[in-house]
């Protein structure tokens, strides 16, 4: 039976337009630009999928969480993960959205899924995680990379399959996330692969 620990789904938000010229709307300076093209080169990293997110997407090929996992265990849909706490009962799948999205563009075309070889483990992380350069990540960012919600990160970061940053003391309130390491998150990833040989060749 397959369960989701701590799972969230993608939120889809509505654009509304305002209809406004642009001289009406407020022109950021070249400082709050600069923090806004951060923002959003942050947000360009896609959060791992659920199996459900993975289903709506592969919904025209009528398949089923059991599909989709033997077809993890075949090597038709590499790289997807198990992030449940070490006392849970079920598993919390989480599977990369580029390898969805191939293996969707496969059965579209009569492609044999599998026959592609998997991207390495550093270019999933590069698809996964912020650039290396940033040594930190807050509780929500996690979350948002996982896809789960934030007391699921703080579970994980009590059983000690992440690492709390050195000298951060977290507290309740917007101002008071916890933040965890990078490299813990990096590990957890390469730990928690559902077939274990995939990451055994990237060792």
């Amino acid at each position: 039976m397959i369960g989701e620990v701590g799972a969230g789904t993608t939120k889809e938000f509505a654009m509304i337009s305002l209809d406004l010229p642009a001289a009406a709307l407020p022109q950021p300076n070249s400082a709050l630009r600069a923090i806004g093209e951060r923002a959003r080169a942050a947000m360009q990293k896609e959060p791992l999928m659920t199996l459900r997110d993975a289903l709506r997407l592969l919904a025209d090929f009528h398949l089923t969480q059991r599909d989709l996992l033997a077809r993890i265990e075949n090597l038709e849909l590499p790289w997807a993960w198990n992030i449940a706490s070490s006392d849970a009962r079920l598993r919390a799948v989480r599977l990369l959205p580029a390898g969805v999205r191939d293996l969707r563009q496969c059965l579209a075309t009569g492609v044999s899924p599998g026959t592609r070889p998997a991207p390495a483990f550093a270019t999933v992380i590069g698809l996964v995680l912020p650039p290396s350069g940033r040594s930190t990540l807050s509780t929500p960012e996690a979350a948002g990379i996982l896809n789960c919600g934030s007391m699921h990160i703080l579970h994980l970061l009590q059983q000690g399959a992440l690492q709390l940053a050195p000298g951060c003391v977290y507290h309740r309130g917007r101002t008071g996330a916890a933040r965890i390491t990078r490299a813990s998150l990096e590990t957890f990833l390469r730990d928690r692969v559902l077939v274990r040989h995939i990451a055994a060749e990237e060792t």
